[in-house]
């Protein structure tokens, strides 16, 4: 039965390899991926594969089927849809497992992927430019979300509070992007250039920064707020900010911040929530690490590490210790030796 999926069924685009190695060759031909393993799932399985690959500016889009497949490959760390479109896959990366059935799409970095196709599947995977991406986010989220959090969330290095961007998308995103990509498709068969000039591409990026930034999708304007909710401008936001750093060596609660605003505790949660995608509490905890770590790569003659905690709002060097190592990797015990020397 011939393959619906997009492109496969192009034979302009579409090439098929039955032998292992020489689908491996062509995969590190195509300057994208080098492979570490490639061969049928199972021992007694034969070696089969159709693939078929489009580069547009920003993305390069990928079309795989197989009936049994082992493809272990360098993923570059490149940000990556991937598309089921029939069958079942598995995509196991570090302590990761995720089984994509139909209609399933799972947004990631590849880092090191293993896909395993144990019956006859097919999907897509779409590679993106990061550079691109954040271009695209950067643009999109201009007063949305801090810069700092969105590029955690662009890289995957996460803070805590920060919300993680890696794992499926929602249904309607993921149907999105698959009438997306079978438009490209349409298209591309049609006339090979217009899908390049219609900018698909930006399409896609779009909705892979609505996934990651979901504070896109909430309160757009006219849209009511919950009652007992106010939303609270961006100068007194901004001047709310500037005091919380100014003070941040004070032990700050939530309490603190209602009566310095006059705002209740939902709506400051919630301008915070959508500005800088976490709470408030995090948002301080985060700007507290930070003054933290400028002073332990520039100590006094006299610090210590429970001096600097102290210095700024920690009452525990144990949860100052772990958050900074959560945070930055590395303890600040470690860091200020180093700058001691």
């Amino acid at each position: 039965m011939p393959s619906q999926t997009p492109f496969l069924k192009n034979t302009g685009f579409a090439h098929t390899h039955a032998s292992a190695n020489a689908y491996a060759k062509y995969v590190e031909q195509q300057g994208l991926f080098s492979v570490n393993e490639c061969r049928a799932f199972g021992s007694r399985d034969l070696f089969f594969v159709r693939h078929a690959a489009l580069r547009l500016d920003g993305v390069a889009l990928i079309a795989l089927e197989s009936a049994s497949l082992l493809l272990d490959f360098d993923g570059r760390k490149l940000p990556a849809l991937i598309l089921s479109h029939e069958g079942e896959c598995h995509l196991r990366q570090g302590e990761g497992l995720w089984s994509l059935r139909v209609g399933d799409c799972l947004y990631t970095r590849l880092d090191q992927p293993r896909l395993e196709i144990k019956k006859r599947s097919a999907g897509i995977l779409i590679a993106m430019v990061p550079d691109r991406l954040q271009q695209m986010a950067e643009l999109m989220c201009r007063n949305v979300i801090d810069p700092e959090a969105l590029r955690r969330r662009l890289t995957g290095q996460l803070a805590a509070g920060d919300q993680i961007s890696d794992g499926r998308l929602a249904a309607p995103l993921a149907q999105a992007i698959d009438q997306v990509v079978t438009l490209i498709d349409q298209t591309t068969s049609a006339d090979e250039a217009l899908s390049t000039s219609l900018r698909f591409d930006d399409l896609l990026l779009r909705l892979v920064v609505h996934h990651l930034v979901p504070e896109l999708r909430g309160h757009a304007p006219g849209q009511h707020l919950e009652p007992g909710i106010t939303r609270i401008s961006q100068p007194d936001l901004d001047s709310l900010c500037d005091w919380m750093r100014a003070h941040c060596h004070q032990p700050l609660a939530m309490d603190d911040l209602e009566q310095r605003l006059h705002y209740s505790r939902r709506s400051l949660q919630l301008a915070f929530q959508r500005r800088f995608g976490c709470g408030p509490m995090q948002w301080l905890r985060q700007q507290r690490l930070a003054a933290a770590h400028e002073r332990l790569q520039n100590p006094l003659p006299t610090d210590s590490v429970s001096i600097i905690a102290q210095a700024f709002g920690y009452t525990s060097l144990a949860s100052f210790s772990r958050d900074f190592n959560r945070y930055y990797g590395s303890k600040p015990s470690d860091l200020l030796r180093q700058r001691s020397k």
